[in-house]
């Protein structure tokens, strides 16, 4: 997870920092926000979707499947600045399941994503 973490960052996909590990530990700066399923009302909820397929959509060019993406893995972010802007902006979290698009599964858990 901490490798991924770096790596989609380094790459500007919107994570938190991995700073370090320890075995089964990541310390991570905080996702600015509230996971999707504290939200109770997203101002504009379809460009919520359109953000959330696309980084689906982006992964999958850069070669990954994030294989547990749903509500829980995406913090959306609560700034009232963006609010304003009706730009939702959403974290991605969660990724120890990630795995290749070259993996025998990958469709299925791509499709999986995509409909969660």
């Amino acid at each position: 997870e901490f490798a991924f973490m770096r790596a989609l960052h380094d790459h500007a996909f919107r994570t938190p920092v991995a700073v370090d590990c320890n075995r089964h530990v990541v310390l991570m700066t905080a996702a600015p926000g509230i996971p999707l399923t504290q939200s109770q009302e997203l101002a504009e909820p379809y460009d919520a979707l359109r953000e959330a397929l696309a980084v689906v959509a982006r992964l999958a060019r850069h070669g990954l499947v994030h294989c547990d993406l749903n509500e829980f893995n995406l913090i959306v972010n609560d700034d009232e600045q963006l609010a304003k802007s009706r730009s939702p902006r959403l974290t991605v979290i969660d990724f120890p399941q990630m795995v290749s698009t070259s993996h025998p599964n990958a469709r299925m858990l791509f499709e999986r994503d995509v409909q969660s």
